[in-house]
């Protein structure tokens, strides 16, 4: 068009083109060197490349490619290059070449239609990811009240087994009192292993109770000021039988006495419980549990420690997870369920 020959207009589109326009624009001297750049080039290039040649601006270029190379091929095509921009991520666009005598002018650009597309797909996933959060959404709901009605079912299933349980124990109890000199040693056997199967039963109970009362946020902490060596003796002699029974001594270090303050006794005592018991289970006869009281700042601390074989770093990680299978057997070579740390650690968080 002849207005643009206008040498006014013509100054103003080299004026807007070398400071506005998102056109890439380097200028060659016929060796490759690079005499100037815009300031779009400067923007996605992060410095200036001026006295250097020209290959320095591209990550991918071909050492074979001469300038005269990509300067016949703009009859063809533009060409695809990447360039080392000031990003962490190289910068891609559509170059040609343009030789005029002893200058050689390098124009690159983006392809919008490009840019749209990729606009439009990453919408699209926008959407299906906000499709996916809001089925999600819906599944955790539905998860909870699955949740919710495995615990009412727990909680139900073991209110209603712990009466009938408990007679089957007190009976069995009182029939190995009253009659066991009337036993044969096989009668024995089998009267003892309905005791301890019993017993281990009405354990379970109880803890699928716990767990269901935990989980469903119901499970009251009543503190009350205590003496803490108080539940200690008691969790001790809770266990001492049992003890006994494997030849295990239990033996209590303390210089704690009459440390008083508020807790909820009963639930300590469960702890206690659980932790003592696990430690007599996992000893072999001979051995010792020892139970540590000891102050620790503003902090009061009980250890139980045992000799046991101990637990791999692989079984420590789901050591206070519900229902968490142990490869470690207790010296009696039974397993448990898995409860009775997670439903401690959920005690003494309380």
């Amino acid at each position: 068009m002849k207005v643009f020959s206008n040498p006014k207009i013509q100054k103003i589109i080299n004026q807007y083109i070398a400071d506005k326009a998102s056109i890439f624009l380097v200028v060659l001297d016929k060796n490759g060197i690079i005499k100037a750049q815009n300031q779009y080039a400067d923007k996605i290039l992060g410095k200036q490349y001026t006295g250097q040649n020209f290959k320095k601006l591209f990550v991918d270029f071909t050492i074979d490619k001469t300038l005269d190379d990509l300067i016949n091929n703009t009859k063809e095509s533009e060409k695809l290059m990447h360039l080392d921009g000031n990003t962490r991520m190289p910068q891609t666009l559509y170059f040609k070449f343009y030789r005029f005598k002893d200058i050689i002018l390098v124009l690159g650009k983006h392809r919008w239609s490009e840019y749209e597309r990729l606009r439009e797909e990453l919408v699209s996933v926008n959407n299906e990811l906000g499709n996916l959060t809001r089925e999600l959404n819906k599944k955790n709901q539905e998860l909870d009240k699955l949740n919710q009605l495995k615990n009412q079912f727990l909680g139900m299933a073991a209110h209603d087994l712990r009466k009938p349980v408990g007679k089957i124990l007190n009976f069995a109890e009182f029939l190995e009192e009253e009659i066991e000199t009337k036993l044969n040693q096989d009668q024995k056997k089998y009267l003892e292993i309905i005791i301890s199967s019993t017993d281990y039963m009405k354990n379970i109970i109880n803890d699928f109770l716990d767990i269901s009362l935990i989980e469903s946020g119901h499970f009251p902490i009543k503190k009350r000021s205590y003496k803490i060596d108080k539940v200690i003796y008691k969790s001790i002699e809770d266990n001492a039988l049992y003890a006994k029974k494997k030849d295990i001594d239990l033996i209590y270090k303390n210089n704690l006495d009459n440390l008083q303050f508020k807790f909820d006794p009963d639930k300590i005592i469960q702890v206690l419980n659980n932790l003592i018991s696990n430690a007599i289970d996992f000893s072999h006869g001979g051995e010792k549990v020892v139970i540590k009281l000891k102050k620790n700042s503003d902090q009061v601390v009980i250890a139980v420690k045992d000799n046991g074989k101990g637990i791999s770093a692989k079984d420590k990680k789901a050591l206070f997870k519900p229902f968490s299978s142990k490869k470690n057997l207790k010296s009696s070579g039974t397993r448990s369920i898995g409860l009775g740390l997670a439903i401690t650690k959920k005690i003494v968080e309380s």
